[in-house]
């Protein structure tokens, strides 16, 4: 795991050091966050759990199977400013995702998708659309598509810019939100198109491209990228991305750097 890697880079004296244990409790905590006991996670983002002493300095997580950057604490301080930053909102997270079918809304240009999330009363694993009322949480999402291929079982590959973190948010916003799945997400994809495309796709593909956020100790604005794993390489040559259209991660650094507010830099979509 992610954990014994960290402890075996950085020795069992640095591990147990950044580790921060947090309690499951209702009441906020010391970053002015909430920690639900139910699920494991802080209000505010896709955070460390209550046994995060087993998983030193992780401060917030990828699904099973989720390519791409993960940002880890190497000390305490550093560690409860980077879940302060993830609990305000105050992290740009950016990933990419494959999807199955060519949502009409994506057509024409980005789609924000602002559905609740909660967790299936049927199946403990999985996430559904919920109300507020019956215990969903707000969750945004904003997709863009950067390719479209028409075909019998047609693609898309999405930017997709999230601005809360909730568990499997993307996943269930695509296949809810947009009626088109993540190709190779077996919990909420489409059977025929996962079988399709199965030698190409053999997990989720959602990949988290870029992260970016305030180093807790100077403060700078930090953008970190995360190249594009081999079965992402495969559909980015057969769908012909237009990467000239999205802005790099220089120009995300420029923006913040220009800015004068603490947040993370606003993209066009």
């Amino acid at each position: 795991t992610l954990a014994n890697a960290l402890a075996y880079r950085f020795g069992k004296e640095a591990a147990e050091a950044s580790a921060a244990t947090v309690e499951p409790s209702t009441k906020p905590d010391s970053i002015g966050a909430t920690v639900d006991a139910d699920n494991d996670t802080v209000h505010g983002d896709e955070m460390v759990s209550r046994d995060s002493a087993l998983r030193p300095g992780i401060v917030h997580r990828l699904d099973k199977g989720t390519s791409g950057v993960l940002v880890v604490a190497k000390h305490n301080f550093a560690e409860r400013r980077l879940q302060r930053a993830f609990a305000q909102r105050q992290v740009y997270k950016e990933y990419l995702a494959v999807l199955a079918g060519t949502p009409r809304c994506l057509q024409n240009g980005p789609s924000l998708v602002e559905l609740p999330i909660g967790r299936s009363t049927h199946r403990w694993i999985e996430q559904r659309v919920q109300s507020v009322a019956q215990g969903g949480r707000a969750a945004r999402s904003r997709f863009e598509a950067l390719a479209m291929r028409p075909s019998i079982a047609p693609l898309t590959l999405t930017r997709v810019l999230i601005e809360t973190g909730r568990t499997h948010q993307i996943r269930v916003h695509a296949r809810y939100g947009l009626q088109a799945p993540v190709l190779g997400d077996d919990l909420y994809g489409f059977p025929a198109w996962n079988q399709r495309y199965r030698m190409r796709a053999r997990r989720p593909l959602l990949h988290a491209w870029r992260l970016g956020f305030r180093h807790p100790c100077t403060g700078k604005w930090c953008v970190f990228e995360a190249p594009l794993p081999e079965d992402f390489r495969y559909f980015e040559k057969l769908l012909q991305v237009r990467w000239a259209e999205v802005p790099s991660t220089e120009e995300l650094r420029a923006r913040s750097e220009a800015g004068a507010d603490n947040s993370a830099p606003r993209d066009r979509i």
